[in-house]
């Protein structure tokens, strides 16, 4: 029998790929300039998910766009300003009514 195309082989049977469990990342252990992927280590957290998707992009790193990247790199979230103070109703100047010229 031929297993390929969509399919691939798992537990001793052909099964198409999105009824594939995933592959647990296999564990190493960190060298100098790896970062960590979670549950294994990889050269920068782009190699992280080795066509696995975000299941395969934690540790050091985090999924975005579609894509693993370093956590200090990730897009910020909003910042929050600073807290408002108390308002005050703004003061108005006092008036007085109008005067007319005396008339002859």
């Amino acid at each position: 029998y031929w297993c390929n195309g969509e399919c691939i082989w798992e537990n001793n049977q052909c099964i198409h790929q999105s009824d594939s469990s995933p592959v647990p990342a296999p564990f190493n252990e960190p060298t100098d300039n790896q970062v960590s992927c979670g549950g294994h280590f990889a050269l920068s957290c782009a190699e992280c998910p080795q066509g696995n998707g975000a299941s395969w992009c934690n540790g050091d790193c985090v999924w975005e766009n579609g894509q693993c990247v370093d956590d200090d790199g990730a897009t910020p979230g909003p910042t929050p300003g600073p807290t408002p103070g108390p308002t005050r109703a703004p003061t108005r100047a006092p008036t007085r009514a109008p005067t007319r010229a005396p008339t002859r």
